[in-house]
């Protein structure tokens, strides 16, 4: 299912010129809550506003009535993806490298499973970060379980 709603999520930003940065499917007591994390290319400079989340919800809403993949009441939130943003593809930790991340994986690495760290870069190996104890690590994408961006404030 989270198949088919990333692909109806993908179709309805490209409609309206943001892109799809996250999708959590939460299932509730008896209602489901899904939610679409969405931005425009460049992150913080541009953004997205409450204008284009609406757009992007009506969107999404109609095609999801008309294809129907979940088969029970929910809740659809269409939202920014705020200041510690979601990274999850390849391309989102190039666009923040440099940048403090927080990252959680599925199956330890190097004993861990739980990395707070610098940006380092991006290979087919996986994601490069250097903790705050100077240890360089790689994580393969697919290991990630979660990851987001540290806010710095001033």
């Amino acid at each position: 299912m989270e198949g088919t709603l990333w692909n109806i999520g993908e179709k309805a930003c490209g409609l309206h010129g943001v892109t799809l940065v996250e999708l959590e499917v939460q299932k509730g007591k008896g209602k489901w809550l899904v939610r679409f994390y969405i931005d425009r290319e460049g992150g913080e400079e541009d953004g997205v506003d409450v204008e284009d989340c609406a757009e992007v919800s009506r969107a999404i809403s109609k095609l999801l009535d008309a294809k129907d993949p979940i088969d029970s009441p929910y809740t659809l939130e269409v939202s920014s993806p705020g200041l510690e943003r979601p990274l999850r593809r390849a391309e989102d930790f190039k666009a923040y490298a440099g940048s403090e991340v927080k990252i959680r994986v599925k199956d330890p690495v190097s004993g861990r499973k739980n990395f707070t760290g610098t940006v380092l870069g991006v290979s087919d190996e996986g994601v490069s970060i250097k903790t705050e104890t100077e240890e360089e690590f790689t994580v393969p994408l697919k290991n990630i379980k979660r990851a987001r961006l540290i806010y710095q404030f001033d």
